[in-house]
């Protein structure tokens, strides 16, 4: 980087100096105002411009042509570079989603498991305390301890159903 800058600075120097030259012969104040009609005037004899056409040449051929091409040739490598870096990116991206997929499976199949082992043991307790709960003999003596207690003062009402008077519930 260095080097590459040291050699822009001295084309820019000798570009300069150059065109600081042409500038003060044509009697002109930036290099903006330098053409054809500002350069064909009397001052600016033959042998001027093309010493000035000479060194303008000279700084291009030897200093800004191969400082380019230089560029270039580094540009052209670092590109390849990029491109190389980004396809191993994309190809270490692919393993990541494919372990990433595996390890997904396996967490999935893991909870697939201990959700079946758990259903399993929570509907075989509450099978065996519905089991429990519901046995003909519980309902017979729970029905028996509610009629045993003729208790007038708890009515129940059933929608639906007809009631018949001095039905025994």
């Amino acid at each position: 980087y260095t080097e590459v800058m040291g050699g822009i600075k001295h084309i820019i120097e000798v570009r300069n100096k150059a065109i600081n030259e042409i500038l003060e012969e044509a009697g002109l104040e930036n290099s903006e105002a330098i053409s054809s009609a500002t350069l064909n005037v009397r001052g600016v004899t033959k042998e001027k411009l093309c010493k000035w056409l000479s060194k303008i040449s000279r700084i291009l051929n030897e200093g800004a042509i191969p400082l380019l091409q230089d560029e270039a040739v580094k540009t052209e490598e670092l590109q390849k570079e990029k491109i190389e870096d980004q396809k191993t990116i994309i190809e270490l991206q692919g393993k990541l989603i494919v372990k990433k997929d595996d390890e997904m499976r396996a967490v999935k199949e893991s909870m697939k498991s201990t959700i079946k082992e758990e259903i399993k043991s929570y509907s075989s307790v509450v099978t065996k305390s519905c089991t429990d709960a519901l046995a003909p003999k519980k309902i017979h003596a729970a029905i028996k301890t509610v009629t045993e207690k003729e208790d007038r003062c708890c009515n129940v009402i059933i929608y639906g159903v007809l009631e018949v008077p001095e039905e025994n519930i």
